[in-house]
């Protein structure tokens, strides 16, 4: 069953002013609890809660870390602010946390929970990925229930913490004491919540959805996009380090920065920078490009016995074409690309000696052994080719394509796999549009046309901050890949446009506002990062899902590649 057509649980509905004043509940119960008095009741019940019944979550934060988290019994609202206040100093006590100022220092989360409604999973749901398809992580809460006792798992538990909903659950079953005998008895069922954070103690409060502010369509305007790419391009420079690369992967929850690295998704890296530098005109992105390119070009290394041939070796010697392909591009879209005439003409000769006469590409440059990388790597050959076309139309580049398009036309044919869609997608466009080619757009139609069937939207998903993000593989899943996806429909707007296709052309750029407001969507904002220890780390950065807080570079490259691209056709062409 799908997401749209399942039932949903609803969360309490709390106005603000109300949310408002239940953190000024929780805040007077803390203090009397602090001074000895646990019997705080409120004296003043406004009418808006009269009848409302709940449990709340209430967690004390101190630089994003939570100091103290306490859950009410079933009661009247107030009287559960004031418990689960209850419940969280103690917790706060056992733990060390408090002190008589501990109060003016802490900024108050709560979670209201709303009727569990039973969820429909096979009898023995501990196997298999049960829990994942059928429950929607950071939107969906979880009850456990077996003889009597129940343990609840929030939906801030999950984007909270990156865990992934399968094993938060076998989590709570260890809590109960249950066996696995037990556990695949015991009944489960999902919940919404509404929750709301303070800004700073005592300050203005914001609701959150699956730890975001949803944003609404008519929020994307330029203005609002201009800072969305500059917050998210001076993000990525912070991210730079001396050597010209940068960190790969921050993560949120545990503030740490991953071990991992990637060559491919370095050059992607670079790439953005210099598009956006040439852009933006602005000096401090022209010395972080700078500093990347230099940082691939000195890898730089001759083909044998092919005169006039480089590509970019990698540290593991993988060699992958895919370094080459984007690299090479950063130095296409460069500000100053005369300055690498001779490298751009050594590392394209390197990416055509590769393409074999049935039009595919050898995905590695020897010494290292072909990869499995079909979907990724000759896409972003082409379109490095296009890019250069575009500068100066040779026939060599041209062939390359009429090659090309009856491989990768088959290929898509056969199995349509998503990745290679927005990669393939921007190289047949720019050259269409620069040939006039009638096979080159066809190709270009079929896949976007394919493509905006998987988009989310009011009618087929219920969560309205997933809506504009592309669901190719998971009916009504959602992420960072709707950016690359964005990068190429960005190029199949201009086409249609070209070729007077009005109806299309709308249609894509209805796809594109709502890609948008997506993406934007992923990117951090100060005011989302209440629970994160380091903000500087992740604010400005793209989240993978809108659950997932895990920042890799290459989604931050993607994000403001496609921004960039659907500024100018939204606001500027």
């Amino acid at each position: 069953m799908s997401p749209a057509t399942r039932a949903e649980p609803v969360p309490p509905a709390i106005a603000v002013a109300d949310q408002r004043y239940l953190i000024q509940i929780v805040r007077r119960a803390a203090a009397a609890a602090l001074a000895g008095d646990n019997d705080y009741s409120p004296s003043y019940r406004p009418k808006s809660l009269d009848g409302l019944q709940c449990q709340l979550v209430v967690t004390f934060r101190q630089a994003g870390a939570a100091r103290g988290r306490g859950i009410s019994p079933l009661l009247p609202a107030l009287d559960a602010a004031a418990a689960g206040a209850r419940v969280a100093i103690e917790n706060a006590r056992q733990a060390g946390s408090v002190d008589s100022d501990a109060l003016d220092r802490w900024l108050i989360e709560m979670e209201a929970v709303g009727q569990p409604v039973p969820a429909d999973l096979p009898n023995d749901w501990s196997e298999g990925d049960w829990i994942e398809t059928l429950l929607e992580p950071g939107v969906h809460g979880v009850a456990l229930e077996y003889g009597g006792q129940q343990k609840l798992l929030c939906p801030t538990e999950i984007f909270t913490t990156d865990h992934l909903m399968h094993d938060a659950l076998l989590s709570l079953g260890e809590q109960l004491g249950l066996s696995a005998s037990q556990l695949a008895q015991a009944s489960i069922s999902r919940f919404r919540t509404t929750h709301w954070v303070e800004l700073r103690p005592g300050g203005e409060v914001v609701q959150l959805q699956c730890g975001l502010i949803v944003i609404p369509p008519r929020a994307v305007t330029e203005r609002a996009l201009n800072a969305a790419i500059e917050r998210l391009a001076e993000y990525m420079m912070y991210r730079q380090r001396a050597d010209g690369a940068f960190s790969y992967q921050y993560e949120p929850a545990r503030d740490q920065y991953s071990e991992e690295d990637n060559a491919v998704r370095q050059a992607g890296a670079a790439w953005a920078l210099s598009y956006y530098a040439r852009r933006s005109r602005s000096a401090a992105a022209l010395a972080s490009a700078d500093l990347a390119i230099r940082n691939h070009l000195e890898r730089l290394t001759e083909l044998t016995d092919i005169d006039g041939a480089a590509f970019i070796r990698t540290p593991d010697n993988d060699n992958e074409l895919g370094v080459t392909a984007l690299t090479c591009l950063a130095l296409l879209d460069h500000p100053q690309r005369e300055r690498f005439t001779t490298d751009i003409n050594r590392l394209l000769t390197g990416i055509l000696w590769l393409q074999r006469p049935d039009g595919r590409f050898i995905t590695a440059f020897p010494p290292a052994h072909q990869l499995p990388s079909q979907n990724y790597f000759p896409g972003e050959a082409l379109c490095a080719l296009a890019r250069a076309y575009r500068a100066d139309p040779q026939e060599r580049y041209m062939q390359a394509f009429g090659r090309a398009l009856d491989f990768y036309r088959n290929y898509f044919e056969k199995q349509r796999v998503p990745a290679f869609v927005p990669w393939q997608v921007q190289a047949f466009s720019e050259m269409a549009l620069q040939s006039k080619r009638e096979d080159f757009a066809r190709f270009v139609l079929e896949m976007s046309d394919w493509l905006a069937g998987t988009q989310l939207n009011e009618h087929n998903c219920p969560w309205p901050e997933m809506w504009g993000g592309f669901a190719p593989y998971t009916t009504g899943r959602a992420g960072v890949s709707t950016a690359s996806y964005l990068e190429g429909f960005v190029d199949a707007l201009r086409l249609a446009r070209q070729r007077g296709d009005a109806e299309r052309a709308r249609r894509y750029e209805q796809a594109i506002a709502a890609a948008v407001r997506f993406v934007i969507q992923l990117q951090v904002r100060p005011e989302e990062a209440y629970f994160i220890r380091s903000p500087q780390d992740a604010v400005g950065g793209i989240r993978t899902t809108p659950s997932h807080n895990h920042l890799r570079i290459d989604h931050c490259q993607h994000a403001l590649m496609a921004l960039c691209k659907a500024r100018d056709v939204l606001f500027s062409d």
